[in-house]
């Protein structure tokens, strides 16, 4: 029988996920396992829409003083009795998150530091009247209610906040900081990294080292920045990243639990396009389905059954990364990033340790930030130390892809040289001359063809490369896939006042010797299906026919003047 739970795809509220029904996959263990395990301060990095934020909120329902404890009710941290006893609902509790902690200006960034703290503030505004603290430590609580970006105490706030909440409750408090990195990625993006740094730092030095008033804190990002950079001196700091056992599967959906969610609501005959699509995470040697996907994934199958898979996390999530590797790769990582789009791997040692000024100093940094923020999966490590990566599934597939196809155009639309060569080789009928301007601008390509492409597929991306390179050639209207004689033309153009056309025919080719019969092959389809029959309708008196055939960074074209008179 179906499960008629609602989803709720986007809510990272775990007492709203409890309170109104929806579909919680039990995540809990992580509880228990930090309580065996105890450290004061824990990093988690995992990439973005893999539950850190949902986690935070269940962990900030399972500690804070005055919890309801029947939000667990049937889940497996409900069956350790004594850590229940011990640690449900016996502390004060801040929790934070920085994610909106950024903006084009330090200014503005701070701004959007003071309304998070004044925010959390306003949550714990029994501290205005408490009894128990003095009228000074009740004023200072009102500036932090109150406090703006530009106050210069503002890196105090946290550490106030945890002495403010022991003094009250007696109790040691922990605090909760989600997206911890993301000041420094904004701050990087816009050219205030240092300043940004430096407020960063004194903040957690202030909050977390030495913070008599704090019994556990508990980080969330994506990317584990140096703790030269930010944690200097921070005693019993523990980093749990990507590649730590300890909580691999406390993050992200397991295989048993995908299989009873779709289960639970009649799709598990669509297991098999599930794995395709976001499988393929390896935490540490557990694999792993990305949940955002998953929980949109299900979410459409309910509303439509024929609905179809799509990379749902390439609108949640920083795609330039994959521009930079494509900037900074020379020939050797270009053709790297073409086998990991062919389904390929490679071999790259990963610096989990970095800093955001120097992500880019190196392509191999950037290789350990793709693999950090989910766009490469760790298959094994090898003896030498090095991982072999690949993309994980289909998703980060078509991201991956589009992402490089974009560079690709930037990059051809900026190689004016071999652009007008082109155009004007095409334009008058010199199949040599175009084809080496064509091969011109396939010297920065990156493989871009899905691995798991049909043949169409594969001449598509040509086609496309074709198409925009000749679109702004003067006096000519380009037009593509219409109909004429037996079938449909690729590219065709005419230039009405010179009475000349041009037909261009792509074809994918599976080696690179078969690319002169190969295009060879397309000038006799063109003649063969009359594809000329609607430009000499139009009174062309001179249609040039060309074959272009690709294979991978190589391209052939070859030639043919037709004469309608005589056809």
């Amino acid at each position: 029988m179906e499960n008629k739970v609602p989803i709720g795809a986007g809510i990272e509220d775990f007492k709203r996920l409890r309170e109104e029904g929806y579909v919680y996959v039990d995540k809990t263990a992580l509880i228990k396992l930090f309580l065996e395990n105890p450290c004061s301060v824990a990093l988690f990095t995992r990439p973005r829409r893999f539950g850190k934020t949902l986690a935070l909120s269940m962990l900030q329902h399972f500690f804070e003083i005055g919890t309801d404890p029947t939000l667990f009710n049937g889940l497996e941290i409900m069956e350790s009795k004594s850590l229940i006893d011990a640690h449900m609902g016996k502390y004060p509790v801040v929790s934070i998150s920085l994610k909106d902690v950024q903006g084009t200006s330090i200014e503005m960034a701070r701004s959007n530091f003071a309304l998070a703290i004044r925010t959390e503030a306003r949550r714990l505004r029994l501290l205005s009247s408490s009894s128990i603290l003095s009228n000074k430590e009740r004023q200072e609580f009102e500036w932090l209610a109150g406090v703006q970006g530009d106050d210069k105490r503002l890196h105090e706030s946290l550490l106030l906040l945890t002495q403010l909440l022991e003094k009250h409750f007696g109790k040691r408090a922990i605090l909760l900081i989600d997206e911890y990195d993301a000041p420094l990625d904004a701050s990087w993006q816009y050219s205030y990294y240092e300043e940004m740094l430096a407020f960063i730092r004194s903040l957690f030095s202030l909050s977390l080292k030495g913070n008599n008033s704090l019994q556990h804190a508990i980080l969330t990002g994506c990317l584990r920045v140096s703790k030269e950079s930010i944690f200097t001196g921070v005693n019993n700091f523990r980093p749990f990243s990507i590649t730590h056992p300890r909580y691999s599967s406390c993050f992200g959906f397991t295989e048993l639990e995908t299989r009873e969610l779709l289960g639970s609501r009649g799709l598990l005959h669509r297991l098999g396009e599930a794995r395709e699509w976001y499988d393929g995470y390896n935490f540490a040697g557990t694999q792993l389905f990305c949940p955002w996907d998953i929980i949109c994934f299900c979410d459409d199958a309910i509303e439509n059954s024929n609905s179809k898979p799509q990379p749902y996390w390439m609108n949640t999530s920083e795609n330039s990364i994959i521009r930079k590797l494509a900037d900074m790769a020379g020939q050797a990582a270009r053709i790297e990033i073409g086998e990991l789009i062919e389904g390929g791997t490679i071999e790259k040692d990963i610096n989990e340790q970095l800093t955001y000024s120097s992500i880019t100093q190196t392509i191999d940094n950037v290789w350990s930030v793709m693999h950090a923020t989910g766009y490469l999966t760790a298959l094994k490590q090898l003896e030498s130390g090095k991982y072999t990566l690949a993309l994980p599934n289909k998703s980060v597939q078509q991201i991956f892809t589009q992402q490089v196809n974009e560079w690709f155009a930037g990059r051809v639309a900026s190689n004016n040289k071999a652009l007008s060569a082109l155009r004007s080789a095409i334009a008058d009928g010199n199949g040599s001359a175009a084809q080496l301007a064509a091969n011109d601008l396939l010297a920065d390509f990156i493989s871009s063809r899905d691995y798991a492409a049909k043949e169409s597929r594969k001449e598509s991306f040509y086609h496309g490369l074709l198409l925009g390179a000749l679109a702004d050639l003067k006096g000519w209207t380009i037009a593509s896939n219409e109909e004429s004689g037996y079938g449909f033309w690729d590219i065709a153009a005419k230039n009405r006042n010179l009475a000349k056309a041009f037909i261009i025919e792509v074809k994918y080719a599976e080696s690179e010797s078969s690319l002169e019969s190969a295009s060879a092959a397309a000038i006799k389809q063109i003649e063969a299906r009359q594809y000329w029959r609607k430009l000499v309708l139009d009174r062309a008196r001179e249609i040039m026919l060309y074959g272009a055939s690709f294979h991978k960074k190589e391209c052939c074209i070859s030639y043919k003047m037709l004469e309608p008179g005589k056809q």
